[in-house]
């Protein structure tokens, strides 16, 4: 089975480094809880969100202009999602806050069972993630 991932961010003053790091840190916690819970199926994760819009254009009229292009175009990512991934700090985040309310807005079946807030790296909400699974799995 594999399960679609859409990651919600904060990236606002960060390096491309740090965020990369921590959607891969949060994925690979996600993929060990995973694995935990469900040790005898193959679960994979797919990321449907790049970092970098590879069809981005190479100038913007301003820096606002840039952040809503690329927000725009992480939304057309989120149609393909099975479940989103929520990191700390998201609420902060203006991108992250359109984000959460498209997701909630579209995904009104689904969205209390499918939606992972993590506020830490560290603890993961198993239970929630175990009823995403099981839920994606019945449908």
């Amino acid at each position: 089975m594999e399960i679609k991932v859409f990651v919600s961010q904060p990236m606002h003053g960060l390096s491309y480094s740090q965020i990369y790091n921590r959607k891969r840190i949060a994925v690979g916690r996600l993929q060990k809880e995973i694995d935990a819970l469900f040790p005898d199926e193959d679960i994979q994760i797919r990321i449907v969100n790049p970092i970098i819009h590879r069809d981005a254009p190479t100038t913007f009229p301003s820096e606002t202009a840039e952040r809503l292009w690329n927000l725009g175009r992480s939304i057309q990512y989120m149609g393909e999602a099975d479940v989103m991934l929520v990191l700390k700090d998201w609420d902060g985040a203006n991108g992250c806050i359109v984000e959460n309310v498209c997701w909630e807005r579209y995904h009104k079946d689904d969205n209390r069972i499918c939606t992972l807030y993590f506020p830490s790296l560290i603890s993961m909400p198993t239970d929630r993630i175990k009823a995403a699974i099981e839920y994606l799995r019945a449908k």
